[in-house]
């Protein structure tokens, strides 16, 4: 799918899933975030594995508390749908509160089943945005969580 391309119903239908999950995240509210997902969702956060939906709820709460309220800005560049999945190309600027304002690039992969979000994995161009998420994980303990 690119701009001269009508999207099919499916691909349409993913699209207005995300739009509305993106929304859920921005307006930092996890229960309209996860009302979006499978019963059984699956993430890979900088090659990090989060499964189940106490894990992914556990995910939702801290990423809406510590990290959703620092974006400054995003940027898509890029956006490719298939059948299952839509692929986004971006950037995302963060304020770190000790000065720095990275912006680092980013590619999504989000998978859907049964009409819903089934996961999503997530990479980063640049090893301190890696870094920053990892460590970020590790100190909220998220990668712990039971399913």
């Amino acid at each position: 799918m690119n701009d001269d391309t009508p999207a099919t119903a499916q691909q349409k239908a993913m699209l207005d899933l995300h739009l509305e999950h993106v929304v859920a995240e921005m307006a930092l509210d996890v229960e309209r975030v996860m009302a979006t997902l499978d019963d059984s969702p699956e993430y890979e956060f900088c090659g990090v594995a989060l499964a189940g939906t106490a894990a992914i709820r556990r995910f939702y709460s801290a990423l809406i508390e510590d990290i959703i309220p620092r974006v400054i800005g995003t940027n898509l560049r890029a956006r490719s749908a298939g059948t299952d999945v839509l692929i986004d190309e971006g950037t995302m600027t963060l304020d770190l509160n000790d000065g720095l304002r990275p912006t680092w690039s980013f590619c999504s992969v989000i998978s859907y089943e049964n009409g819903r979000i089934k996961g999503e994995r997530v990479y980063y161009a640049d090893p301190e945005a890696v870094r920053f998420h990892r460590d970020w994980i590790a100190s909220r303990n998220l990668a712990a969580v039971p399913s």
